[in-house]
């Protein structure tokens, strides 16, 4: 029992600022390691809906029932030792003090940010960001070869430019690459979006989305570079495809997404805004 409380545990209590909801972060020990999930309060209270929870995540629990009853309840009722916060969105902070990563945060801030509510990108592989490397050696490898092209100097200075929006007061603004096939479009488009974490094609949003996930892929790179690929994924007849344009393109630079019902939103009424530097 006591082995099994050491790994059975609250890590930390994380409030999401976007719905004014809290969840609390759990850490377990599981067949191949260990593991975490993030629950909501009235389900760790419900002993029931919180064994079931660590279950599917594969949390190993005492087969003895009465010993399983008080750890879960144990675990319950005490006490997360920190306390933390999910962002609205990416980006600058209200004071402009922190700039807000999808998993990160720069900068000093009271709430102890730690980026975005992992549900809002997660199960989608286009747009996924990461880190690798120094900036030394994407200087060198990167953007010192990038010097022979001004086309390639362009689209970073686009890149670099993405957070200085905001403290300037200017609106979002969108570059798009024309020329034949096999030009290099795609490869100079990676080229700006190396510098906010987008290595390859597979990595780089697409057009051959709804327009409510485009608004979400847009708050995701709030105050960022938003790099898209190949207009030609947008597919349908040519009218459809113009007027479809015309429609994006307005809305990429109002900055904020179609309004909806308040059910439809569910309590979150601020997450799909954006101000970004798109590219495609």
């Amino acid at each position: 029992m006591a082995n099994f409380k050491r790994h059975l545990r609250k890590v930390v209590k994380i409030e999401d600022q976007a719905t004014g909801k809290v969840i609390e972060r759990i850490a377990f020990r599981k067949s191949n390691g260990n593991g975490e999930i993030e629950l909501a309060p009235s389900i760790i209270h419900d002993r029931r809906n919180f064994e079931r929870h660590l279950r599917d995540a594969g949390a190993l629990l005492p087969r003895d029932k009465k010993g399983k009853a008080e750890l879960l309840d144990q675990v319950a009722d005490e006490r997360a030792a920190k306390s933390l916060a999910y962002a609205v969105r990416c980006g600058w902070g209200d004071s402009q003090r922190t700039f807000v990563l999808p998993s990160d945060a720069i900068g000093g801030s009271s709430d102890k940010v730690i980026g975005i509510n992992p549900l809002i990108s997660e199960g989608h592989g286009s747009g996924s960001r990461s880190e690798q490397g120094t900036w030394k050696s994407w200087r060198d490898q990167v953007a010192r070869p990038a010097g022979q092209s001004s086309v390639l100097m362009c689209v970073m200075a686009f890149a670099f430019a993405g957070p200085i929006l905001g403290p300037l007061g200017r609106e979002s603004r969108t570059l798009v690459l024309f020329g034949p096939s096999r030009s290099g479009k795609t490869s100079v488009t990676l080229a700006a979006a190396s510098v906010i974490g987008i290595a390859s094609q597979a990595e780089l949003p697409n057009w051959n989305l709804t327009d409510a996930r485009l608004e979400q892929q847009l708050a995701l790179f709030n105050d960022c570079l938003f790099p898209i690929d190949d207009l030609a994924t947008l597919g349908g007849k040519p009218h459809e495809i113009y007027q479809r344009l015309q429609n994006l393109a307005y809305r990429l630079t109002q900055g904020w997404g179609r309004g909806r019902h308040s059910s439809f939103n569910a309590g979150n009424t601020t997450r799909e805004q954006w101000r970004v530097i798109g590219i495609t």
